[in-house]
């Protein structure tokens, strides 16, 4: 039996709540939530929820953001949950661990709830490059919430210093980008890779890549928020007064 579509769900006033929890007034105007960031952007929410036969629901959960140069860009997360409210609950736990931090680093140049540092394009261009945490997550359960210690036995070395220079050798030429990572494996045989940059995917250009071991782990990596070196946004050409920091390494904390 094929899986019932449900109604697409609006989870603005969730997101709203959230972000007001962490000091951020918000107004609506529209479909769109307008939150007192430093950088005026407009996000709004749409959950696309579909039951199985066996009453378990699979949800995918979108925020999308307009930047203030009329840009819309994309981050997305799916979840199973027994129930309609586990899933949806479910995907708030992954935006939140995977994202929310990144996007406030972002948009308000204060904010440093994530690794911050700076690095060259091959254009010469310096770039402020915003780092999410790894999160993993298994099927059907929460992510981990990047816990360190499950992180650090399931992430290949090599993989943090290919998506650096791979995200360096790109032509970013935008005042900011959002790039995700995501891998997904099923008994060792890898069944999905996204390397996406402003929500175009270049994996399969890049599939030659990725390091030999990624494969191998044994376990899922979610890199969203997208996101993981998880959700890397991408400040470009910095002021000539910021200089690069010494010791600044590609990292997950």
């Amino acid at each position: 039996m094929e899986p019932q579509e449900l109604d697409t769900l609006d989870l603005n006033e969730a997101l709203a709540e959230i972000l007001q929890a962490h000091g951020y007034s918000c107004q609506t105007q529209g479909d769109k939530i307008l939150p007192a960031f430093a950088v005026p952007v407009q996000l709004e929410t749409w959950a696309f929820p579909r039951e199985h036969a066996n009453g378990a629901v699979v949800s995918r959960f979108d925020v999308g953001m307009t930047l203030p140069d009329g840009r819309k860009l994309y981050e997305c997360c799916g979840d199973i949950g027994e129930n309609l409210e586990e899933a949806l609950s479910r995907n708030l736990h992954s935006f939140c661990t995977n994202s929310l931090h990144v996007l406030l680093d972002a948009f308000n140049p204060d904010e440093n709830h994530c690794p911050h540092e700076i690095w060259t394009a091959r254009n010469g261009n310096r770039f402020q490059a915003i780092l999410g945490d790894w999160t993993t997550k298994k099927l059907g359960g929460d992510t981990d919430g990047g816990n360190a210690e499950t992180i650090g036995g399931i992430i290949p070395e090599a993989l943090e210093s290919t998506l650096q220079t791979l995200i360096c050798n790109q032509n970013l030429t935008a005042q900011y980008h959002l790039i995700r990572f995501f891998y997904a494996q099923s008994g060792n045989e890898t069944m999905n890779v996204e390397f996406m940059i402003d929500n175009q995917d270049d994996a399969a250009d890049e599939e030659n890549s990725w390091p030999t071991s990624l494969g191998r782990t044994g376990k899922p990596i979610t890199a969203s928020a997208a996101a993981s070196c998880s959700n890397p946004w991408i400040r470009h050409k910095l002021p000539e007064t910021v200089q690069p920091n010494p010791s600044a390494r590609f990292q997950a904390v």
